[in-house]
């Protein structure tokens, strides 16, 4: 329908409707919280379907407060799966929380998003209190919560959370990780402009990087052979490298233990699947500390993303595989 120019003439201008169309928003969005202590309305806890979606709600002090967004489906296959996947991020995460954190299960050979919390801090006892209320859940769900793989990356305070509450779980961190925490140490330890020109220094790091693939019961012999060969080398370059096999007997070897970043056999070595989650997250609020209810709608909105890719799986797509650039 073309419209006439009297018509036209008499529209508003496009700064004009646009301003209406942002009153109208603002008058539709709760007011935004400063604080833990806020009330969240009834369509912020449900799916875009308007079934159950805010599972959990609590104070685990005065004010100090959980949120952990499910539906049924979602919740089902966490407790279906056989491997987990668990990652935070704080870009995406409102101010008045210290961090998004995400909870993934394979199926499929693709990784779903379970369940997204926004959690206060990061403290093993956190940690354990999500835990403890997913087991909950899949209690009354005639469920039980105990994946035989959780993958996360190195955090201190979640693996001491996944060690009590998941006691016969083999958790891995994360391949990726451990190799970007050596190289950050490479870099700290000022061996960078080595690593990049020098290929003995380049191979004997990237063997102490390759390690987590080999068998368990032969890292650490490798280990003490490569570290060995650094300490007996006549080789300035190779030299160099003695305070990065000091930190990595001290961290990774002494502190960490093998047994956490060995990764072979595993079939998924690493949490990227996750972070690939969050950077799509980070693409769709596209902005920093965004708030409560920005958040809210967006999970809403990956929550209806779960769904189609699980018909698409169900019935019959494959998921994409990587080719060469």
């Amino acid at each position: 329908m073309i419209l006439k120019f009297s018509t036209i003439a008499i529209l508003p201008s496009q700064r004009e409707m646009s301003s209406s169309l942002n009153k109208a928003r603002r008058l539709e969005t709760p007011p935004i919280p400063d604080s833990q202590i806020f009330g969240i309305p009834y369509l912020y806890t449900r799916t875009i379907e308007n079934e159950e979606f805010l599972c959990v709600d609590k104070f685990i002090k005065r004010k100090t407060r959980i949120l952990l967004f499910a539906s049924n489906e979602q919740l089902k296959m966490l407790y279906q799966n056989s491997i987990v996947l668990m990652d935070g991020t704080f870009s995406t995460c409102p101010k008045i929380f210290d961090q998004v954190f995400t909870i993934h299960s394979i199926k499929y050979e693709q990784s779903f998003i379970c369940g997204i919390g926004l959690l206060p801090d990061r403290k093993k006892s956190t940690y354990r209190f999500v835990f403890e209320e997913l087991k909950g859940l899949a209690v009354r769900m005639n469920l039980v919560f105990s994946p035989s793989t959780i993958i996360t990356d190195f955090e201190p305070s979640l693996a001491e959370a996944i060690i009590s509450e998941f006691p016969s779980s083999n958790h891995i961190g994360c391949y990726f990780h451990f190799t970007q925490a050596v190289y950050r140490q490479i870099q700290h330890l000022g061996l960078s402009s080595g690593y990049c020109s020098d290929e003995s220094i380049r191979m004997t790091c990237r063997k102490l990087m390759a390690l987590p693939l080999l068998p368990s019961s032969v890292v650490l012999k490798c280990f003490e052979d490569l570290y060995e060969s650094v300490l007996l080398t006549s080789s300035a370059a190779l030299g160099s490298l003695k305070p990065l096999f000091e930190y990595y007997e001290n961290y990774w070897v002494k502190t960490i233990g093998i047994k956490r970043w060995n990764v072979y056999g595993i079939r998924i070595k690493t949490n990227n699947n996750a972070e690939g989650f969050h950077n799509r997250l980070n693409l769709r609020i596209a902005k920093h500390h965004p708030n409560i209810w920005i958040l809210i709608r967006c999970i809403q909105g990956e929550e209806i993303r779960f769904n189609h890719v699980l018909i698409q799986m169900i019935g019959g797509l494959t998921c994409r595989t990587k080719t060469a650039a």
